[in-house]
């Protein structure tokens, strides 16, 4: 009787531990289906976040568009402004000339214009669209891959640049409007716009020439000067000025490197040259003469990543120049075009800063090149960094440098009369921009060398 009790139950136990696995198992397969769906909720969760992230960059290359939109929209009305000044001044030089010819015809002549007015024609005259006949061609300067520079008179001596390659309606459209653009463009850090002709398809540029020790490119690399650092400072006093006024006008120079800055004497005074035109520039230059692509060595990662630009792409290019100034070195000597741009744009690296380089000229450089161009300064911030930077430095210039002979060119009709061909200088670079001529003291066999400020050496855009 025992016996059978005690089978009974462990029968009943042996149920009791069946119906427990069975909960068990039910409980494994609910949790199981449970991890399934937590790990659908993740994936979905991942697929949000990659939608959202999607997003935002959408939005951010709206942001940057509307940005884009809005800049231009200030460019035009402010260019707007100025052709409505333009037409003021013009009707009212049309009003004086007609009344002044009458004068001078019942006076039966008129004197000469003294040397006092030559000297100040360049600060009063108004640049504008030019008669080729106007023009007074002399000796070929100097050539490049986008133009050929002649020395020329205008009224006054100055510079002829005539551009070369195919040139559409619609480019030379857009270097008619540019030139008038810069046109009321009046300041010391600027080089000046005499105006601008069109004549036979072809487009001339007539500018103001500059005296000095020519462009900083060829001051470095090629006269291999050095630079004190008390005389980086003072041109980037010079140049932050320069880009100052520029971009408060709403012109982005776009080539900002030391081809196309140009030094006056030791002190570091320095004028700018060459903006204005780099958006066409860069469209027409692959129909020129050489096809060189440039370097990107000054250019922004955002600009050779073809995308929106501001301002801040001038910023970049002025922090390589700094770099550049105070090492005496060319950034991205040891590379060829396409590593350059691989190198900056993609995997977005900088020159090395040198263990000498003052602290304060190393966080101003950083600031300028950083990657993110909301975060680099403006060129007021800097001019005004710098003018308190100049008061901290004692004045050096090395003995070493000398400034030029001052030009005695001859004008086009005495350089005729004198049979002395102008020697042409070539350069690697497309650039030619303001130039001077140092005096000639032989006269018969020997023959006028003439150089030209604005030389490349260093690709980029330039013309």
């Amino acid at each position: 009787m025992v016996g059978k009790q005690l089978q009974q139950k462990q029968d009943h136990l042996a149920q009791q531990e069946q119906g427990l696995k069975a909960q068990e198992d039910a409980v494994a397969r609910h949790r199981q289906a449970l991890q399934q769906e937590s790990d659908g909720i993740a994936k979905q969760q991942s697929l949000l976040k990659k939608k959202e992230a999607e997003i935002h960059l959408r939005e951010s290359k709206l942001e940057r568009m509307q940005a884009e939109l809005n800049r231009l929209s200030e460019q035009l009305k402010a260019q707007e402004r100025d052709v409505k000044d333009r037409e003021q001044q013009l009707q009212a030089t049309l009003n004086n000339a007609a009344s002044g010819s009458s004068t001078v015809d019942g006076a039966g002549g008129g004197e000469m214009a003294t040397e006092a007015d030559e000297k100040s024609a360049l600060e009063n005259i108004d640049a504008g669209r030019i008669r080729f006949g106007e023009l007074t061609l002399g000796g070929l300067l100097g050539s490049g891959s986008f133009a050929d520079v002649y020395r020329a008179e205008w009224r006054m001596p100055c510079a002829v640049k005539k551009m070369k390659g195919r040139i559409s309606k619609d480019q030379m459209t857009e270097f008619v409007r540019e030139g008038e653009m810069m046109r009321s463009l009046k300041h010391p850090g600027i080089v000046k716009l005499l105006g601008v002709c069109v004549e036979g398809g072809s487009f001339y540029l007539v500018q103001e020439i500059v005296n000095g020790f020519g462009n900083l490119f060829d001051f470095l690399h090629k006269k291999n000067q050095r630079l004190s650092y008390w005389q980086v400072v003072q041109i980037a006093v010079g140049i932050s000025d320069a880009m100052a006024y520029l971009h408060e006008r709403h012109i982005v120079h776009r080539d900002l490197k030391p081809q196309n800055c140009l030094l006056v004497n030791e002190k570091g005074e320095v004028k700018l040259c060459d903006f204005g035109l780099a958006r066409l520039k860069n469209t027409a230059y692959v129909e020129t003469v050489s096809n060189t692509a440039g370097t990107p060595a000054y250019q922004a990662p955002e600009m050779l990543r073809d995308e929106p630009i501001s301002e801040k792409v001038d910023l970049y290019g002025f922090g390589i120049m700094l770099w550049e100034m105070y090492t005496g070195k060319l950034p991205w000597s040891d590379k060829n075009y396409h590593q350059m741009i691989h190198t900056v744009a993609v995997r977005n690296q900088r020159p090395p800063i040198t263990s000498d380089m003052p602290r304060e000229l190393v966080g101003i450089i950083e600031a300028c090149w950083h990657p993110l161009p909301p975060q680099r300064p403006t060129f007021p911030e800097l001019k005004a960094t710098f003018k308190e930077l100049a008061r901290t430095i004692p004045q050096e210039v090395p003995k070493a440098q000398q400034p030029p002979p001052q030009p005695n060119a001859p004008t086009p009709h005495q350089q005729q009369q004198q049979q002395v061909p102008s020697r042409s200088v070539q350069g690697s670079h497309p650039a030619i921009q303001g130039y001077y001529v140092p005096h000639n003291k032989h006269h018969g066999g020997g023959s006028s060398q003439a150089r030209h400020m604005q030389h490349g050496g260093g690709g980029g855009h330039s013309q």
